[in-house]
């Protein structure tokens, strides 16, 4: 050791491996004096694990119609219109079935989540995941737009809908995933838009940064999730999910 060396650092070992180190100082006459072994077992840091989703529903319950019932985390589903139902353990939304709800699980809307839904088909005008939902008529969307190719970001409220972000995206068939990510401390809205089995993209599709009137309004009670969809073709929702973030 040199002089004024008081640490060691040994790298590249095995963890469930015991070693044995000793400390050995030589002097200028090159006598040298051991110190006793020490012995160390290096164990793997842990894991944290991802918070527990407050709200999940694969859908996994005999067919219906008109009524979607009880996620699997015990939330209730709002009451749809007659076009919404179950079918082959997944979400039918038959043609223009617009919106239906479900609470989060969250206890303000103020929290940090993600908010996701898988389309595993992509037919009619658009079908998306609904999120920060006081109500129907006042909610945010994210949505994929089978007509003209976009991914997109909504924001509804009372009832009157405009688009806030819009991404070219050449939207085909396949299973869709969406994912939104409210971070009401933050004011900030991010989105991922993904085809296939894989994980998202790094880099969201959209990010937004609530204005203040949006903030003052959605952090107050959005706590609720959803889909929807418009169009003429059947759309199929599989594994809505709502985790909050650490």
């Amino acid at each position: 050791a040199l002089p004024g060396v008081t640490s060691f650092t040994d790298t590249g070992l095995t963890n469930g491996t015991t070693y044995s180190d000793v400390v050995e100082a030589v002097n200028e006459e090159l006598l040298t004096t051991q110190a006793a072994p020490v012995t160390a077992t290096p164990v793997a840091a842990p894991v944290t694990p991802p918070p527990a989703a407050t709200m999940v529903d694969t859908f996994t319950r005999p067919d219906t119609t008109g009524t979607i019932g009880v996620a699997d985390t015990g939330q209730t589903w709002g009451t749809p219109n007659a076009a919404w139902g179950i079918s082959g353990n997944q979400l039918l939304a038959q043609t223009n079935a617009a919106t239906v709800l479900c609470q989060t699980g969250q206890p303000s809307a103020s929290a940090q989540y993600d908010a996701d839904v898988q389309h595993v088909s992509t037919g009619g005008r658009f079908a998306g995941l609904v999120f920060a939902a006081l109500g129907a008529s006042s909610r945010w969307n994210l949505v994929i737009d089978a007509r003209d190719n976009l991914a997109n970001l909504q924001r509804r409220s009372n009832d009157s809908s405009s688009s806030v972000v819009s991404v070219p995206m050449d939207i085909g068939t396949g299973v869709y995933h969406l994912r939104a990510r409210f971070n009401g401390p933050g004011n900030l809205i991010q989105c991922w838009v993904w085809q296939g089995d894989g994980p998202p993209p790094t880099t969201p599709t959209i990010t937004y940064t609530l204005p203040a009137a949006d903030v003052t309004q959605f952090n107050a009670g959005g706590t609720r999730v959803g889909v929807t969809t418009t169009g003429t073709t059947a759309v199929r929702v599989d594994n809505v999910s709502v985790r909050a973030l650490a």
